[in-house]
């Protein structure tokens, strides 16, 4: 999975400029929100029913594509949605540019909603409301996958308790998105943290957890124990074929492996070394355009209707896009629904992926270093330490002042 950082030189067509600006002036007494289609957009359209039938409020819901370029563009000249639904990746881009304002949840929000807060902070500020949370899993085929294995080495050798599938577990192993968990495990880590804020000048590329975990992949592909060559889609594939017994993935393909007949467990991600991997996790956030003229009401849309139990409840309804944040909403579907209670569970000792500009960066080069030790055969210690090298390199000339001409 890729993580792309929004192009700030792109340029809108005069044409949808003046189309979204047409949509403000006719919506002006409403309540404009911005959520991608692929959302639970039909659930937050019921939590809206429920505020405008309160507070006599319009509630106008739009799905534009891009939406944060479209945001950033729009939102820089006073223009864009009252709130804008995303996923957390680009809160510090947005906080930093002033396009989205500080918020106060209530203590007594704070005390309903798992503690994903750290994802919608910047200097220690809060920005935004997380609503929901997913990030990666290892998922089996129920029909192939008889033992539940305690250590990735069991996992990737294991051959007898796969019924007719040729490999126990694929994945893309050269993305870290889906591999920096093992890194995780040992002690690795993206960015540091302290005093609650991400340090992306102190990367942990090169640390020797992570070290440890990329040695540890690569040592199984050349013992055999994972076959070469095998990015996304063949994984995606032969597992879905049933020719591989388990994968690891992200949430978005649970429902559709569902659909192609698998019965789905979740396990446990195996012990690395001395410690059991962690999901890498992606927060769903509400955040209020800094340009807004109805903050009060858009801020009372987002902690009493959105974020209360009923509200989190239909939104799940509508479409099942990750954990909601409502302890009691997770209680009831955990003990309706045993694997969303293992998911749940997972991810809660799961990894918040940084909501920091410099996070792409990481990924580029993160990326880079784990398909040269993996798929060149290059040392993944020397990778690693390159890779770490390059990268504070970049990152020191991104926050370089431009020199003029």
């Amino acid at each position: 999975m890729v993580f792309v950082k929004p192009n700030y030189l792109h340029i809108l067509s005069v044409s949808i400029f003046l189309s979204f600006s047409a949509v403000a002036e006719e919506n002006e007494d409403a309540l404009t929100l911005w959520m991608d289609a692929s959302q639970p957009v039909a659930g937050l359209e019921a939590v809206a029913e429920l505020f405008t039938a309160d507070k006599g409020v319009k509630v106008v819901i739009e799905s534009p594509d891009r939406i944060p370029t479209r945001f950033q563009k729009l939102s820089a000249v006073g223009e864009g949605p009252d709130i804008v639904f995303w996923n957390h990746q680009y809160l510090e881009d947005w906080a930093k540019a002033k396009l989205i304002s500080p918020v106060a949840p209530g203590q007594k929000l704070v005390d309903q909603t798992d503690n994903f807060w750290l994802a919608a902070k910047y200097n220690n500020q809060t920005y935004a409301y997380p609503y929901a949370v997913s990030g990666t899993l290892l998922m089996a085929n129920k029909s192939l996958m008889s033992a539940d294995p305690k250590t990735f080495d069991e996992l990737v050798f294991e051959t007898s308790g796969i019924g007719s599938a040729e490999h126990s577990i694929l994945w893309d192993y050269s993305n870290p998105y889906f591999s920096y968990s093992l890194a995780l495990a040992e002690g690795g880590y993206i960015f540091s943290t302290a005093e609650g804020k991400w340090a992306p000048d102190q990367v942990g590329l090169a640390e020797p957890g992570t070290v440890k975990a990329l040695s540890k992949l690569r040592s199984w592909l050349d013992m055999s124990g994972l076959p070469r060559s095998v990015d996304y889609n063949t994984a995606d594939r032969l597992f879905v074929e049933g020719k591989s017994a388990s994968i690891i993935n992200g949430y978005w393909a649970w429902q559709r492996y569902q659909q192609e007949g698998i019965e789905l467990i979740p396990l446990d991600f195996p012990i690395v070394e001395t410690k059991p991997a962690k999901s890498l996790l992606l927060v769903d956030i509400a955040a209020i355009n800094s340009s807004s003229d109805k903050k009060l009401l858009a801020a009372q849309f987002l902690e009493f209707y959105l974020l209360s139990e009923q509200g989190q409840k239909l939104m799940h309804e509508a479409q099942d896009s990750g954990m909601p944040v409502n302890l009691k909403l997770q209680q009831e579907l955990s003990a309706q629904n045993q694997s969303l209670a293992k998911i749940y569970s997972i991810w809660r000792q799961g990894e918040i992926i940084p909501n920091v500009s410099a996070t792409a960066l990481f990924w580029n080069h993160s990326n880079r270093a784990f398909k040269q030790a993996l798929k060149q055969d290059l040392n993944p210690k020397q990778t690693l330490v390159q890779a770490q090298q390059s990268y504070l390199t970049a990152l020191e000339k991104s926050a370089a002042p431009v020199k003029p001409e």
